[in-house]
């Protein structure tokens, strides 16, 4: 592997040149992007089957290094590889001390995380001297809708929610149920998986517009990990009330969100400052979890199910009130369209058009946060469909952010609604979540994607 790297050095080093000028000294880029990701492919599958999950490790080693004013890829891979294998020595050295005073035995990879995690943060603040995040692209070859696209997503939710409803199967075969107690157990699942699906695209509509990046989701708001931390602490707390659970989930949403505008406050809320620190406090949040995960709490366990995205707890009166929230802010959200427009063009543009940039993203982080907590309270943090369902919405030629939020809503409520049906239905009489199902079929959807791209 150093003999590799070692002859990949001088090479990928001119890749920071760009890749017209490295094309010009004569270096093969797409040959040699392939046997650096193939190259790392390789490292990762090493390390991760001897001894785990331990990627944290990299990301924190690598921007360490680059952060030291190291240019030169060979004396950065080398720093790099110092300050990681430190790193972990170093937890790995605790832990066992740890184990043999206390007993537990904690992930390395866990833990290198909840260490590693406020690094990114000071890391993060003491750079980005420029955006992070690339002019939002439309889709030019991409025609606008049109009404049989808008008739045919009507007539497929529609659909979708009558097989939801009374399509089911049993020992014998596939069955049409129109009996009134089994609709009672079903429709509250069906609201839930809706609401859930409304709420998670039109945040995913917001922070995608808000900050120029396609690849922008709930989930990197950091506002889900701090959700699904409050109510796995109150959880191994004894906390079984629903009510107490959710006073849970929200309080650590709001004390997120303020941490978050809080370390954002001298930087004018910059989009991609945003977005990065809401990854750091993810992977803080998630290695926490990890952490009691791993210490096989019997507690801990509990909680697993909630994590994974199920609608088991649903309710009438409670997805009665969430469908009702979720149209809510769905409909607050609308009049936010035409700033949503301004900021796609650029910031400094919207505020040359009247536009009040700074109270617009605050509204709109806020508002996304928002959006973001309650949808993790429904299904834990399984916020893929916010991201795809933007993106599908512009690929049906949906373009203008009003046309986008009402398109992607439609299409999220259909996504989650058929993936609770189908992980009922799919392996009955067990039941795959309903969040882990629609993370499954955005995933294949986004490799069909990329085969076309």
């Amino acid at each position: 592997m150093f003999i590799a790297i070692a002859l990949l050095s001088k090479p990928l080093s001119m890749l920071s040149l760009g890749d017209e000028q490295a094309k010009s000294l004569g270096v093969p880029v797409l040959s040699l992007r392939l046997a650096g990701l193939v190259l790392a492919a390789f490292l990762c599958a090493s390390v991760v089957s001897m001894v785990g999950m331990m990627g944290f490790a990299g990301l924190a080693a690598a921007a360490a290094s680059k952060h030291l004013g190291l240019h030169n890829f060979k004396t950065q891979s080398m720093v790099a590889f110092a300050i990681g294998a430190l790193l972990l020595l170093l937890t790995d050295t605790v832990l066992q001390i740890l184990a043999l005073h206390t007993g537990w035995l904690l992930s390395t990879g866990a833990v290198t995380a909840f260490i590693g995690a406020p690094l990114l943060l000071w890391l993060i603040f003491r750079a980005l001297p420029t955006p992070l995040v690339q002019d939002y692209k439309d889709y030019v070859h991409i025609t606008p809708f049109n009404r049989p696209t808008i008739f045919i997503m009507m007539v497929l939710a529609v659909t979708v929610l009558l097989i939801s409803l009374w399509v089911t199967q049993d020992a014998y075969g596939w069955y049409i149920n129109l009996d009134k107690d089994a609709w009672l157990l079903r429709y509250p699942r069906l609201l839930m998986s809706a609401a859930a699906g409304i709420m998670l695209a039109t945040a995913g509509v917001i922070l995608q517009r808000m900050t120029l990046n396609p690849m922008a989701s709930p989930e990197l708001l950091g506002i889900s990990a701090g959700t699904a931390a409050g109510v796995f602490i109150a959880l191994l707390l004894g906390i079984s009330s629903s009510g107490y659970l959710w006073m849970c989930g929200v309080g650590s949403a709001i004390a997120t969100l303020t941490i978050i505008l809080l370390f954002n406050r001298n930087s004018g809320l910059q989009p991609e400052r945003i977005l990065l620190t809401g990854m750091a406090i993810a992977a803080l949040f998630d290695a926490l979890i990890n952490v009691f995960l791993a210490v096989g709490d019997p507690r801990a366990q509990s909680v697993l199910v909630w994590l994974s995205g199920s609608t088991y707890q649903a309710t009438p009166l409670l997805a009665n009130g969430l469908i009702g929230i979720a149209l809510l802010l769905l409909i607050l959200s609308l009049p936010l369209a035409r700033c949503l427009g301004l900021l796609s063009l650029n910031p400094i543009m919207a505020q040359s058009l009247g536009l009040n940039v700074p109270l617009t993203q605050k509204i709109l982080v806020v508002l996304a946060a928002i959006l973001t907590a309650l949808s993790t309270l429904m299904l834990g943090p399984m916020c893929f469909v916010g991201l795809w369902a933007p993106h599908l919405a512009k690929i049906l030629g949906f373009h203008k952010p009003l046309h986008q939020l009402m398109a992607a809503a439609t299409i999220a409520v259909i996504a989650m609604v058929f993936a609770d049906w189908l992980g009922r239905q799919i392996v009955y009489p067990y039941e795959i979540p309903a969040g882990l199902m629609a993370t499954l079929l955005g995933g294949a959807y986004f490799f069909r994607l990329m085969r076309k791209t």
